[in-house]
């Protein structure tokens, strides 16, 4: 029976295409999650899904030096039914804008009301909500101005 089995290693060292390409070779579906952190997924013959993992772990690590942090294994059939995972962006509350930019949170309160700054993708009851990739090109462009003027020591 056919397995889809996914395998998150921490590798021995920094990711390099050089492990991607191994694990491409197993006929592997790969991508780093961070810089010593690989994902692959394999499909493999197996009688049970524990067979199948095991021999998706030992062909894996023939390639790539690591140590298995997390694996799951589901039957070719069932992983077709399986709905696609959502990712969700990060998002920010005015107080984590405040932290990012590293302002108070009333300076973030008043430069959320700019024209210029990223509209929020929505407004709760606790407050409005933004997007960090929206915050981050924003501050990317922001010519940063604290509105306190400059400690004169006597």
């Amino acid at each position: 029976m056919q397995h889809r089995v996914t395998i998150e290693l921490n590798t021995r060292e920094p990711i390099r295409s050089e492990h991607l390409r191994r694990a491409a070779e197993l006929g592997a579906v790969a991508g780093e999650v961070g810089e010593q952190r690989l994902t692959t997924t394999l499909i493999v013959s197996g009688a049970t899904p524990g067979d199948a993992l095991d021999k998706a772990i030992v062909r894996l690590l023939e390639h790539v030096n690591g140590e298995v942090t997390a694996a799951e294994v589901l039957r070719a059939d069932e992983s077709d039914r399986r709905p696609a995972l959502w990712t969700f962006p990060v998002l920010l509350g005015l107080s984590e804008v405040a932290a990012r930019l590293d302002i108070s949170r009333q300076r973030a309160h008043k430069l959320a009301m700019h024209t210029e700054f990223p509209p929020p993708v929505a407004r709760l009851a606790s407050g409005p909500i933004w997007s960090a990739d929206d915050v981050d090109r924003f501050e990317s462009t922001w010519a940063h101005r604290s509105s306190r003027p400059p400690y004169v020591a006597e």
